[in-house]
């Protein structure tokens, strides 16, 4: 076809066919210089027929271009040829509307190889689609966006890359914010699926197998100050099934999440702006709330177990009016020393508080050394029916003396409080 042809076809509004423009599918030539000129030739579509295209160096899409889709008729691949940092398909800063389908995308590298290769890559773009997407042997990622806004994925396929799918902040320090995924399967990669910062993402059916890794910081999902939701996701044989770092994850329905992999997951928070931080899970069964703000605004120093628990160091945990404390110290000899001052030891009923303690004061004996109760209006009642010699509560002061110091003079205690009820 002669370029006057191809250009009234352009004019027309009809699809450029890479083979038009000298592309080889039998993957023997390199075929980027026909496929960019079908890029750059005006065409709101691209077609690439059935076969394997060789890139030696990537395609770019910028930001001004016309395109509007570009899709794979047949099985088709495009093979990047590794030999430098590249990416088989770049869309720059600013494009808009754009949607890649039914391609297959691959590189003559692996993942470890040092030259930092992508699959798609995507700045600071917007409006855009990708759907029936393969991508593997990329040391980068498979298919990364840098702070884009309306992103939707469907049926997306990332292998034995080093992020399977990923999204980051982009060039513009803007965050990947309103991305939609529908079905993915990512094997094999160091992080199946990352994202940092983002906001609004949203995963169904997101299926991560031989991902993570035991002895590095990567997880199969590894999130970084993220706002993550995931709808019924599947875990197999990770190494590693999660990193989160100030990440509020919500997670539900999810499937094999007891095979824990080579290394326990981890889950840190350490201070972000977040008003809230923390994560939901949601096992259809069960559901498991674990949600933090942070300590300088909640006044509470709380620890992630099996269940949110009070360190031993002391701290709180407030539940709906009833509040567990512990209270550690050291007393002074043959001394009476306050362990806790308490409140709400009277008044009317509005502000009357009941106390359950559990105390134990120098001795390793705990016939001698400890003793459980309830302590209401002042009054000291022991669950042993008298009130060991060493114990008592003085005013609002709970207080206890240590005579002897053959076993130290450690003390400890556990409060739950129960709030007034209010008035009538």
């Amino acid at each position: 076809m002669s370029l006057t042809q191809i250009h009234n076809r352009m004019v027309n509004g009809a699809p450029a066919n890479v083979l038009d423009f000298g592309a080889d599918p039998t993957g023997v030539a390199d075929s980027q210089p026909a496929i960019q000129a079908a890029i750059d030739s005006g065409a709101y579509t691209i077609v690439i027929p059935d076969g394997t295209y060789l890139l030696n160096s990537g395609l770019v899409i910028g930001s001004s271009s016309p395109v509007r889709e570009i899709n794979g008729d047949g099985f088709v691949t495009l093979r990047l040829n590794t030999s430098v940092a590249s990416k088989a398909i770049e869309i720059q800063v600013g494009k808009q509307f754009l949607r890649i389908y039914d391609i297959t995308l691959d590189s003559t590298g692996t993942k470890t190889d040092p030259y930092l290769t992508y699959g798609i890559f995507a700045d600071t773009s917007s409006y855009m689609k990708f759907e029936n997407i393969r991508a593997t042997n990329f040391s980068g990622a498979g298919l990364e966006c840098r702070g884009c806004v309306y992103v939707g994925l469907k049926n997306y396929t990332a292998g034995s890359c080093f992020f399977g799918l990923s999204f980051q902040v982009g060039s513009l320090s803007t965050q990947n914010t309103a991305v939609s995924i529908e079905r993915a399967y990512i094997s094999g990669c160091s992080r199946g699926f990352t994202d940092t910062g983002g906001v609004d993402i949203v995963a169904n059916s997101v299926v991560m197998e031989y991902c993570g890794d035991a002895v590095d910081s990567h997880g199969a999902l590894h999130l970084v100050g993220s706002s993550v939701v995931m709808n019924f996701p599947y875990w197999e044989a990770n190494y590693r099934n999660v990193i989160a770092t100030d990440a509020n994850l919500q997670m539900k329905n999810h499937y094999g999440w007891n095979d824990a992999g080579s290394a326990l997951n981890i889950i840190n928070y350490v201070g972000t702006s977040f008003d809230q931080r923390g994560w939901d899970v949601n096992l259809g069964y069960q559901t498991t709330m674990a949600r933090l703000k942070p300590d300088t605004y909640t006044n509470r120093d709380l620890v992630i177990g099996e269940n949110i628990t009070v360190p031993v160091a002391g701290g709180s945990a407030n539940f709906g009016g009833q509040t567990m404390e512990t209270v550690t110290g050291t007393a002074t000899s043959a001394t009476w020393t306050t362990v806790k001052t308490l409140t709400g030891q009277s008044g009317d009923g509005a502000a009357r508080k009941t106390y359950r303690y559990s105390i134990y004061a120098g001795q390793a004996d705990l016939t001698t050394g400890y003793d459980s109760g309830v302590i209401l209006n002042g009054t000291l009642y022991s669950d042993s029916g008298s009130t060991p010699a060493w114990l008592r509560v003085s005013g609002n002061d709970l207080q206890v003396n240590i005579t002897s110091t053959s076993y130290g003079l450690s003390y400890g205690c556990t409060l739950s409080v129960i709030e007034g009820i209010g008035p009538p």
